[in-house]
């Protein structure tokens, strides 16, 4: 995984912000890749990930957190069709498929 995308997960996965480039950052609750939310957290602290697909970098970015989530033993609730510039809202409305753990 890239710096700026390991730094961005590992400070998500603690629920701290971070800003290192502006292709990707979290909020600390949220993981965004260019304006669009690629992961978050449900109620229940569960991950919903966006794996719809944009752009080659958000590609990228999807590809290496979706790993990463996976080699930490996460579930993970996996939404498709949102539309580029959503934010959680929307993964959180999404058809859910789950995989992991």
């Amino acid at each position: 995984m890239r710096k700026n995308c390991k730094q961005a997960f590992e400070n998500w996965m603690v629920g701290s912000d971070s800003h290192p480039a502006r292709s990707i950052w979290t909020d600390g609750e949220t993981l965004w890749s260019y304006g669009t939310a690629i992961a978050t957290r449900d109620d229940n602290l569960e991950v919903i990930f966006n794996a719809t697909r944009y752009s080659p970098t958000t590609t990228c970015h999807q590809n290496a957190i979706f790993r990463a989530l996976r080699d930490a033993g996460m579930e993970i609730h996996v939404v498709t069709d949102i539309h580029r510039g959503s934010g959680p809202y929307s993964l959180h409305m999404g058809e859910k498929i789950t995989v992991g753990a």
